[in-house]
């Protein structure tokens, strides 16, 4: 145990009758909620004339005493040299790093691949950017009409940033690794010339080092669910012994609109380390997507 967190939120939820008629009725609900975790303290230094802020680094994320939690620290990404075509990430004051254990920028840009592993003493906190999500919530809908019942529920999700790993991995080219398809556009470019959007280094300093430019918005609106329902007239199924009987189909996960560039904004693997996902929860890199059900099925009550 580290220290101490503490989570506060608020939700808010209605409920609707839209149409009531006798052979159409139209309900809805809605709600949204926002939760955030404070971290109020850490477990103190050894050196008890030690000033410097209480900090704890798991992964990507680190956390700060009165911070927000599962904040991510990285090396905020600059572009690309249209010199070299290497990529640039902002420096960071080491001597004000040092005295105080705050990270502040100097203005100035480095050269990546000339740093290679030192790119981690330029880390920033981002205590806007977070795996948790500013808001989220859900909207459901009932639709019935005589013996015909569709039910739709959306679920949403609002400003949580997700680490992309596989795209990192797919983005620097070396022996035995695939790549992403947007690569393509970089090897067209005539000589002498370098995209601001996807460099290419082969086998590159930094090909196993996270900055911002892997760190993708997965905010998302899905529909969670759908179902259609017919009830059987009671005049006939009396004859055979149920009270009632209901046909009906479904589907999950459906449709799903973000941008996110990844298979699916809602899963995440924390980097392959369950115990740090606990901290960081915002990692991911090849975890497949959760899948597209479809059912067919009979409700009987007797």
């Amino acid at each position: 145990n580290v220290g101490s967190l503490r989570n506060r939120g608020v939700e808010f939820s209605i409920n609707t009758i839209n149409v009531s008629s006798k052979n159409f009725r139209w309900t809805s609900g809605f709600n949204i909620s926002r939760n955030k975790g404070t971290v109020v303290q850490l477990t103190p230094p050894v050196n008890a004339d030690d000033t410097k802020i209480k900090t704890f680094n798991t992964g990507d994320v680190r956390m700060t005493e009165g911070g927000a939690f599962g904040a991510y620290h990285l090396p905020i990404w600059a572009g690309v040299d249209p010199t070299t075509g290497n990529e640039l990430v902002y420096e960071v004051d080491q001597v004000y790093l040092q005295e105080t254990g705050i990270s502040r920028l100097t203005g100035s840009v480095l050269d990546a691949e000339v740093l290679g592993g030192d790119i981690g003493r330029h880390r920033m906190i981002l205590e806007d950017k977070t795996a948790v999500p500013d808001f989220f919530g859900g909207l459901s809908n009932t639709f019935t009409y005589k013996g015909l019942t569709l039910d739709v529920l959306f679920y949403y999700q609002y400003g949580n940033y997700v680490m992309y790993n596989g795209q990192r991995a797919q983005s620097y080219p070396r022996e035995q690794q695939s790549l992403r398809a947007n690569l393509a556009n970089a090897l067209d470019l005539p000589a002498g010339e370098f995209s601001q959007t996807t460099p290419l280094s082969y086998e590159s300093e930094i090909s196993g080092i996270n900055t911002t430019r892997f760190l993708r918005d997965a905010s998302f609106i899905r529909l969670r669910n759908i179902r259609l329902g017919y009830d059987i007239p009671t005049s006939l199924i009396s004859r055979l012994g149920v009270s009632s009987l209901q046909v009906y189909v479904s589907g999950q996960n459906l449709l799903t609109f973000t941008k996110f560039p990844g298979w699916d904004p809602e899963v995440f693997d924390g980097g392959g380390d369950q115990q740090r996902a606990n901290a960081s929860p915002g990692s991911i890199g090849y975890a497949l997507p959760q899948v597209k059900t479809f059912l067919m099925g009979l409700n009987i009550r007797f």
